[in-house]
């Protein structure tokens, strides 16, 4: 079987499903709203949207977790030294600033106050 053959298998499949009679006519229902009422189109919406909407709603909380750690680090980035100041030994300045931050961090996350600070777009 050619490649030119198996287009055809496939195109006459496509055309099955979707009710387009030829290319120019899948060209069009594809560019139109009409195809994702078809179910073809309802088929690939369900099975690559979905997955799709998933990945994207886990990359942005973790892009909104990682801007709200990097604004508690720059906000506590004067704490050790503080501490130092005061008389703190290092240790007692790292774990200080170390909780100073995961504080910051947690307060803004989970009382939602981190929130403000995000581009509405």
């Amino acid at each position: 079987m050619t490649q030119g053959e198996k287009g055809e298998i496939a195109m006459s499949r496509v055309a099955q499903l979707t009710g387009a009679k030829d290319r120019a006519a899948l060209n069009e229902l594809l560019k139109s709203d009409k195809w994702m009422a078809t179910t073809y189109g309802g088929a690939a919406l369900e099975k690559y949207l979905t997955p799709a909407r998933n990945i994207i709603a886990n990359k942005t909380k973790l892009a909104q977790d990682l801007s709200l750690g990097y604004m508690a680090i720059i906000s506590n980035g004067d704490v050790y030294q503080d501490a130092l100041d005061h008389g703190a030994s290092k240790r007692e300045a790292a774990m200080l600033a170390l909780g100073s931050t995961v504080g910051m961090f947690s307060v803004d996350k989970y009382l939602g106050l981190g929130e403000m600070f995000y581009d509405p777009a």
